[in-house]
């Protein structure tokens, strides 16, 4: 863990993002993010359309000046007014298709990359190299599938635990089965590098939004990282079957979780602080809560 230690904690406010649902709560701000920008993208675009269509006086078309005088909207008026809608509407699912066309496209290269550099770590047959793309690839598939849907609000709880990009717990069983020897204790031995990893990036992200907090001092966030350390190493992707899970019961591991942190911090943080991190929380609860889809008990 002394890779732990050393590192800088960067400032972030999504520094609560759990270890078990790392990556689908990265995911789920990132799109959060996107919705709430996309108006005023597509706007963007379509003036900077409409600024070259209107640079050539040529190419304007005149309008009858019995339309542009008249005090109601006739049904030609109301029929525009209703394709701009549509344009737009079309407009926003290009920029959306073409976002996601790029993300698959370097999801490919990041999936061959890292088939790559196992093969040749783990000294991999033709066969197993094979195999192994099949794993990574299938899980690449899943995650920008269930990115997709979460992005559209159609995603099942189900769906939003796939998107989870730091869950290896299907592949390290199918390794299990695909390597032998010395070939299973090199990757073993790579899957406790990638752990270390992972609870490192999730502790730098807890101790950001830590850092935010007034007074805060040195010796709280080294106080701080020891109880993170501790609390995402527990919190393994993977550890949990969530596959008919509901949305109570979803909400219900992130309160856990949250109150977990909660609890730990209140050991060596003063009231006014305490109060200030669970704010932060918080807020954190209800935008994750918005993204959660209802389910039937």
């Amino acid at each position: 863990m002394e890779n732990l230690e050393s590192k800088n904690s960067p400032k972030m406010i999504m520094g609560f993002v759990l270890g078990l649902l790392a990556g689908v709560l990265g995911v789920l701000f990132a799109q959060y993010t996107f919705k709430s920008n996309e108006p005023q993208k597509v706007s963007t675009v379509e003036k900077s359309t409409n600024g070259i269509t209107n640079s050539n006086p040529s190419t304007k078309t005149p309008r009858l000046s019995v339309t542009n005088t008249s005090p109601r909207k006739d049904s030609s008026s109301i029929k525009s007014d209703t394709d701009e809608k549509e344009d737009e509407k079309e407009k926003g699912n290009e920029i959306l298709e073409t976002l996601m066309a790029l993300g698959e496209e370097k999801q490919k290269e990041g999936v061959s990359d890292e088939v790559d550099k196992m093969a040749e770590r783990f000294n991999l047959t033709v066969s197993q190299k094979s195999k192994l793309q099949e794993l990574l690839e299938a899980k690449a598939k899943a995650q920008s599938e269930a990115g997709l849907k979460l992005f559209t609000g159609k995603a099942s709880i189900a769906e939003l635990i796939a998107s989870d990009e730091d869950n290896y717990s299907e592949i390290d069983k199918a390794m299990q089965e695909l390597l032998s020897g010395d070939q299973l204790a090199e990757y073993e031995t790579y899957a406790e590098e990638r752990e270390i990893e992972r609870i490192e990036k999730k502790t730098n992200e807890d101790l950001g939004g830590l850092r935010e907090i007034a007074g805060i001092t040195e010796e709280q966030i080294d106080q701080a990282r020891d109880l993170f350390i501790e609390i995402n190493a527990s919190e393994k992707p993977g550890y949990m079957d969530m596959t008919n899970i509901t949305r109570n019961q979803f909400m219900g591991v992130i309160d856990d979780a949250l109150d977990k942190r909660i609890s730990g911090v209140s050991e060596f943080l003063n009231d006014d602080q305490v109060t200030s991190y669970r704010k932060q929380l918080d807020g954190f609860r209800k935008m994750i809560s918005a993204f959660v889809p209802d389910t039937t008990e």
